[in-house]
């Protein structure tokens, strides 16, 4: 059987997750479709998914920065 042991750690890791989170993942793997990619001509597109609520604060509750914006900025500017 093919990746059995890849689908066990999938499953444990899933197990894990509050449901609040799984919206994310079902739309992912969904939007890989049948034949593992995003579209029906087999090429491999990137697909967007959305962070875990949990992800978007720090312990404290307050919110992450745009990570992605700030190291653009600063490979922006030379560094």
């Amino acid at each position: 059987m093919r990746g059995v042991a890849k689908r066990e750690q999938i499953e444990a890791a899933l197990d894990v997750l509050p449901d609040s989170e799984l919206d994310p993942v079902l739309e992912f793997i969904v939007s890989r479709g049948e034949n593992g990619t995003s579209d029906e001509s087999g090429e491999d597109e990137p697909v967007v998914v959305g962070l875990p609520e949990s992800w978007k604060t720090f312990e404290d509750g307050t919110p992450q920065p745009n990570w992605t914006a700030l190291i653009r900025a600063d490979r922006d500017s030379g560094h």
